[in-house]
């Protein structure tokens, strides 16, 4: 089952800040392809390595990208975010720089090294996903893996809040999210419960990317068995990448 309970739909749309989550209404869906998932959110370390690996330089391009026009990181330092579509643009010191002395990017410290990687745009998701021989999950599969399987309310997969608005004492255990994280800041990968399949940091952390691009109508009108996503955002707008899990910040 993807989406939420009746429950929680009404909850989300009695509160302002999830008011918009109005097409979440659960719904039945058939994966019948088995698929992997990686067991921890990328680090800063193993995105650097790729980086230096394809040749990406200071302007975050890659000359062998399925669009050489997107940017695949940001330097963590850049005050401006305007340039990519990153989905964690808020301005925080906790990923990767370019040393123009090496021409080489790096943890802005060695702190950040084993944090989960920032600053990154669904191309920049991708493109390491493809270098190492994989794929972004489509939004299906995401979910699957991170109910991890449950069909009802989820310690793993819902917000972490109760329907009364207080913080799920159990699912922080799960996840660093703005209600128990005071730092404001990433925690490094794995430092939390796993959910039941042994997958980390699902919910918070940093927001994860999916394969499939975002249409509220999509579930209503397109196929269940193994859905790859629509091609198109409704009414044919532009792509808009899918997001999940929430991050550090979520409250």
């Amino acid at each position: 089952m993807m989406g939420s309970t009746p429950e929680d739909i009404a909850f989300y749309t009695s509160n302002p800040e999830f008011s918009d989550l109005t097409n979440e209404t659960q719904h039945q869906v058939t994966l019948t392809k088995p698929f992997l998932m990686g067991k921890y959110e990328i680090t800063c370390s193993q995105f650097a390595k790729f980086l230096n690996t394809v040749g990406v330089d200071a302007d975050g391009k890659y000359a062998n990208a399925a669009d050489k026009n997107k940017v695949l990181i940001i330097d963590c330092t850049t005050k401006e975010y305007s340039t990519t579509d990153s989905a964690d643009s808020q301005k925080k010191e906790n990923g990767l720089v370019y040393n123009t002395s090496t021409s080489s990017w790096e943890p802005i410290n060695s702190t950040y090294a084993n944090h989960p990687i920032t600053h990154v745009s669904w191309s920049g998701a991708y493109e390491y996903a493809k270098w190492k021989e994989c794929s972004l999950p489509t939004e299906a599969q995401w979910e699957y893996a991170c109910r991890a399987g449950e069909t009802s309310y989820s310690t793993y997969a819902n917000w972490d809040y109760d329907n009364d608005g207080t913080i799920n004492e159990v699912a922080s255990d799960y996840a660093c999210f703005g209600g128990n994280n005071d730092v404001d800041d990433t925690h490094p990968v794995g430092q939390k419960k796993p959910n039941a399949w042994g997958l980390y940091d699902m919910r918070g952390n940093v927001y994860e990317y999916c394969l499939d691009t975002y249409n509220e109508e999509y579930y209503t009108t397109e196929a269940k068995t193994d859905p790859p996503g629509p091609p198109t955002d409704r009414s044919g707008k532009p792509k808009r990448q899918i997001l999940r899990g929430g991050s550090r910040t979520t409250r």
